[in-house]
């Protein structure tokens, strides 16, 4: 079940019956939430979260690793956040680019942004970009 307070203009939440769709607008109605679309409006009762998959981080502009089956990597200022799949569930880490005299690498320090498990459906990983970066997180 999602909840209204969880959610933003431009995430992404699966209808019963429209299927994946972008918010437009949020409002109260009739005890519910009214999702406002960009053709018309659906009650939040009949929407679930989209569940986060690989393919999503791709479309996000995440760029695959080819050394490792779910992980995805998105450059935010001079730091990377990392998003993998790790024992079947979603771990969502910093990873910070250093220099030396060979040049760059990535930092070994990592730090978890959300608790293990944490980090499941799109509208989540919409919302952790939005708050660390200030823009939007847009299928590409």
């Amino acid at each position: 079940m999602i909840k209204a307070n969880e959610l933003r203009i431009g995430n992404y939440v699966n209808h019963n019956l429209k299927g994946i769709v972008k918010l437009k607008g949020i409002k109260p109605h009739s005890g519910d939430s009214m999702l406002v679309l960009e053709e018309g409006w659906v009650y939040l009762k009949n929407s679930k979260p989209v569940q986060l998959t690989e393919q999503w981080l791709i479309d996000f502009g995440f760029e695959k690793y080819t050394w490792c089956d779910d992980c995805a990597f998105i450059k935010i200022n001079r730091t990377f956040l990392f998003v993998r799949k790790f024992k079947g569930k979603w771990i969502c880490q910093f990873r910070y680019i250093k220099k030396d005299k060979n040049g760059y690498y990535c930092g070994s320090n990592q730090r978890d942004v959300l608790p293990k498990g944490k980090l499941k459906d799109v509208h989540q990983i919409q919302n952790l970009y939005f708050a660390l970066t200030g823009k939007e997180l847009i299928k590409l």
